[in-house]
């Protein structure tokens, strides 16, 4: 199936969070895919990133952590908000998306595994 390619011109947001209280530390990377879509999310043991830097597809969450910092339910831990900005998704396939941040700086970021 050919990528869905996404239209540049409107910008989506997305947060880094940085996720700690848990075995092992790490940054949470989410966005938007449209708006007021749930948000694709990604694990990254840094911040900020490098090209060498690798990521690792989560679950979709909430839209309420665009705002929220605080305790994560269940005794998850606690992320406090480093980042926000604004991207554009570029492309959106099954196996990746692609998203081009403010700066102009753009993310490959793998799906899961189907």
């Amino acid at each position: 199936m050919p990528p869905v390619e996404a239209n540049m011109s409107q910008p989506l947001k997305y947060v880094v969070l940085r996720h700690e209280g848990v075995d092992e530390p790490h940054f949470d990377l989410l966005f938007e895919t449209k708006p007021g879509s749930d948000l694709a999310t990604w694990r990254a043991n840094e911040w900020p990133i490098t090209p060498t830097t690798e990521f690792t597809p989560l679950r979709p969450h909430r839209r309420a952590y665009l705002d929220y910092e605080g305790a994560i339910s269940g005794d998850r831990g606690t992320v406090h908000r480093l980042h926000t900005g604004n991207h554009v998704v570029e492309s959106d396939s099954p196996e990746h998306l692609i998203v081009k941040l403010e700066a102009g700086q753009r993310l490959l970021l793998p799906k899961a595994d189907r």
